[in-house]
């Protein structure tokens, strides 16, 4: 019974939600391909450096 009520709500809410969000073209990823693009790359510009970035890794 458990298994049933989990693949409801899977399907009420997870799939109509990606169903809906396709459906408007929302591309949270970043998914879909420009032609003109001469690069996908997306530059960051960031302060700290890299012994910063390193100091606290866990």
């Amino acid at each position: 019974m458990n298994r049933l009520w989990t693949g409801v709500l899977f399907v009420t809410v997870v799939l109509t939600a990606a169903l809906i969000a396709r459906l408007l073209g929302w591309d949270p990823l970043r998914l879909k391909r420009a032609p003109a693009a001469a690069t996908y790359w997306i530059d960051r510009s960031s302060s700290r450096t890299a012994a910063d970035t390193m100091a606290r890794l866990h």
